[in-house]
């Protein structure tokens, strides 16, 4: 069974709007767009990744290097803990605002997002689909 894709208003635009431009030019014009875009979104959703990573090593970089080593109170650097992990939150944060806001950008382009189950973790919990809106209503 042959899966049907949602198709977004750019091409239909461009379709509707430049009747004199051959079907192919706009076929690969869209292609390039769509590219851009799921670049952009891989790249952010990696930013993300990093982000995390980044949260568990500023753990790990308080910490002895030596594993039965101990810690003292001295050598514990509140601080530089707290001001590392909140900056990559925010980070974090900034990040997921964006890739929710690129995913909806290119659903409304293009159609649904293709690869949905490798972004959905790294958007914010209150994030909501455009195709989910469209159908709902």
């Amino acid at each position: 069974m042959e899966e049907k894709k949602t198709t977004g208003i750019l091409g239909t635009t461009l379709k509707q709007t430049f009747k004199q431009i051959k079907d192919s030019r706009i076929d690969s014009m869209l292609e390039d767009s769509e590219l851009k875009y799921r670049r952009m979104i891989e790249d952010t959703s990696a930013k993300i990744r990093q982000c995390d990573r980044d949260l568990e090593d500023a753990i790990l970089d308080i910490l002895p290097t030596n594993a039965g080593q101990g810690i003292s109170p001295s050598q514990f650097d509140a601080d530089r803990l707290m001001s590392t992990r909140v900056s990559t939150l925010i980070t974090r944060r900034e990040q997921s605002v964006r890739l929710g806001i690129l995913v909806n950008d290119y659903e409304t382009l293009f159609g649904e997002y293709p690869d949905m189950s490798k972004v959905k973790p790294y958007l914010l919990p209150e994030w909501k689909s455009n195709i989910s809106k469209s159908k709902e209503g």
